[in-house]
């Protein structure tokens, strides 16, 4: 499987002699799955177009973690505008560049499936368009909803249902996150981005921290957050506003075992979008250590 993590440009994998191209000549693989929208994604097309001769004509199976039309309103505009482009972006590119897709969940795929969906009007400007660009990529014409799967993202269950509440380990997290004995600690672990809602979460933790729902644990509640992006820095200067000294943000946590601790001694997980619960592998590593979730819904 390829991924754009780098999101490299076109000329980093176009061009003889760069790495993956070099790869795909010498490996000459029968199925290549590429796991991006934005920039490698044109990859398939150059191979559906017979551009890499030596590559020959491997199936094509796009992965899609997740959608452009949320990407586009997290990072770019809420307009109608942005909408419209991510729809026709999906229709005439993305579908048409690949032989089949499959998504990480139905929310994710509903995107694909309705670019799939043909227009009333068999000579409508954008039914047209769409015949257009499926055969410059050699895709004929769309086809059926049937060439788009769901494969939700799934945990190791037997290693993760392996570790339980430990009270010596829960007293090394509190120690290490500064947080008093009798917290109550509410995690966070995944991707410090726009299109997570992450500004929310400052807000959220802190009326959690003075609200009456249990006033045995009011002022208790502390906030360790895991993971990294782009959002980072100002999710710190917020929570220092709002609620300073009651949270703690650890980085990115490589070491699954680690991983797997901090899972099963927090009290509760805090999903601030209801999109990221549709297909979550984090979501199933959780339910394995903890059942108690702080939910809200996507703004």
């Amino acid at each position: 499987m390829i991924t754009g993590t780098d999101y490299s440009p076109p000329l980093n994998y176009l061009q003889t002699g760069t790495p993956i191209r070099e790869i795909l000549s010498a490996e000459k693989p029968d199925i290549i799955e590429i796991g991006e929208k934005y920039l490698l994604s044109l990859l398939a097309g150059v191979i559906r177009t017979g551009h890499f001769k030596e590559v020959g004509r491997p199936v094509l199976i796009h992965f899609s973690h997740e959608r452009m039309d949320d990407n586009l309103r997290a990072f770019v505009s809420k307009g109608k505008f942005f909408n419209w482009f991510s729809r026709q972006l999906v229709r005439n590119y993305i579908l048409p560049m690949f032989d089949y897709h499959i998504a990480n969940s139905n929310y994710t795929a509903g995107e694909l499936t309705a670019g799939l969906t043909p227009s009333p009007s068999p000579l409508s400007y954008a039914e047209v368009f769409s015949n257009f660009c499926s055969r410059k990529l050699n895709a004929g014409a769309l086809r059926s909803t049937g060439d788009v799967k769901v494969s939700n993202c799934g945990a190791d269950f037997q290693f993760y249902n392996s570790y339980q509440r430990n009270d010596k380990v829960r007293r090394q997290l509190l120690i290490d996150a500064g947080f008093p004995e009798d917290a109550r600690v509410i995690l966070y672990a995944g991707r410090i981005s726009p299109e997570k809602n992450i500004s929310l979460i400052p807000t959220i933790f802190q009326l959690l921290q003075g609200s009456d729902l249990c006033s045995a644990n009011q002022g208790k509640y502390r906030l360790l957050i895991l993971g990294s992006g782009p959002l980072s820095d100002w999710l710190e200067d917020e929570l220092n506003r709002l609620t300073p000294g009651q949270f703690k943000m650890m980085g990115h946590l490589a070491d699954k075992t680690k991983l797997a601790e901090v899972y099963a001694n927090s009290d509760a997980f805090f999903i601030q979008t209801l999109a990221s619960l549709l297909g979550s592998a984090r979501l199933r590593r959780w339910r394995l250590t903890c059942r108690s979730f702080c939910q809200t819904p996507a703004a």
